[in-house]
């Protein structure tokens, strides 16, 4: 369990929460790869389920977990279901734990932007709850100072979807916990879908007022939905706009405003009412975080590649607003 301090405060933090994380890797640095173009590393369960308790810190609602490396810990990771390698460490810790140095690869987010390069390190095992996973093959990265603004200062790194990619993993927000167990997810069970991998993140449709949006699934963005604002042409929209401020990426900063659905939104087959939405520049990646995937148990299937969406109730989701930074 999380000591009862389990403090956050606000300095450098090199990850790339709110945006999906890609992974490239020169072809002379691995000769195959796994999900997120890393090889995939040898996995294993104490029990047929682990329950891994998370929490949702002040002002950052992202899920974040304690986890072992080499022994050493417990360091908190962000679980950022759009991140499709395995783990990313801020440069400072990795080089004070002396974890080795194998070779290089390139971060970005969905934008297009140019990519910026990282170092590829070794952790021999890492431990989250019950699960062990061995012979890690993860990133280490330092962002810039845009990027961090508002990012936690204890939190060491992010927990990518590769860790669990051979398992079924829950994230369940109003439990507070992530479960890992084996098996798969069957097709015609309500609120499960299929999602599309673009990119190396999970995408799948929203329901906008009868218009069908992809977006991408990402517990790293702290915001319920953000668009490119030309959909804020194609929607309609209740009230005016009002002005959320800007969200900084590795790759670039955006500027963004909000304004509210005038009908509903259906994500899995659940009805979200009158969400609220955040629109930004042109090349924001579309993404639904927080704000709408906190009232759900999201269970992931990546063999399978379906997700399924669960609520504590059938009553449809209200309330659901943008985040101001």
């Amino acid at each position: 369990m999380f000591p009862s301090s389990f403090p956050f405060r606000r300095s450098i933090l090199p990850v790339l929460l709110g945006f999906a994380l890609s992974v490239g890797l020169p072809a002379e640095t691995l000769a195959s790869g796994g999900h997120g173009g890393l090889p995939a590393p040898t996995v294993e369960l104490s029990s047929d389920e682990v329950v891994v308790p998370f929490v949702l810190p002040k002002e950052f609602p992202v899920p974040v977990v304690e986890v072992r490396m080499n022994g050493t810990g417990p360091w908190h990771l962000a679980v950022d279901t759009a991140m499709g390698g395995t783990v990313l460490l801020r440069r400072e810790l990795a080089a004070s734990m002396g974890l080795p140095v194998v070779g290089q690869a390139l971060v970005g987010d969905s934008s297009g932007a140019a990519p910026r390069p990282a170092d590829l390190i070794r952790i021999e095992e890492m431990a989250v709850g019950g699960l062990r996973a061995r012979d890690v093959l993860g990133i280490s990265f330092a962002a810039d100072a845009a990027h961090l603004e508002g990012v936690p200062d204890d939190l060491h790194g992010i927990l990518g979807n590769q860790i669990y990619a051979e398992l079924l993993a829950t994230l369940d927000y109003p439990g507070r916990r992530l479960i890992f167990r084996r098996g798969a997810l069957e097709a015609e069970v309500p609120g499960t879908v299929t999602y599309r991998e673009e990119g190396r993140v999970m995408v799948v449709d929203l329901q906008l007022a009868g218009t069908t949006v992809p977006v991408i699934v990402d517990s790293g963005h702290r915001d319920s939905i953000t668009l490119p604002r030309s959909f804020a042409d194609r929607l309609p929209l209740a009230g005016e706009s009002r002005e959320t401020g800007s969200l900084s990426t590795v790759s670039r900063t955006y500027r963004r405003e909000a304004s509210r659905l005038d009908g509903e939104a259906v994500l899995a087959g659940v009805r979200l009412l009158d969400p609220e939405i955040q629109f930004a520049d042109e090349d924001t990646p579309r993404l639904v975080g927080f704000g709408v995937l906190g009232h759900f148990a999201i269970t992931i299937d990546q063999k399978a590649r379906r997700l399924r969406f669960t609520t504590p109730s059938d009553d449809p989701v209200e309330g659901i607003a943008a985040v101001d930074p």
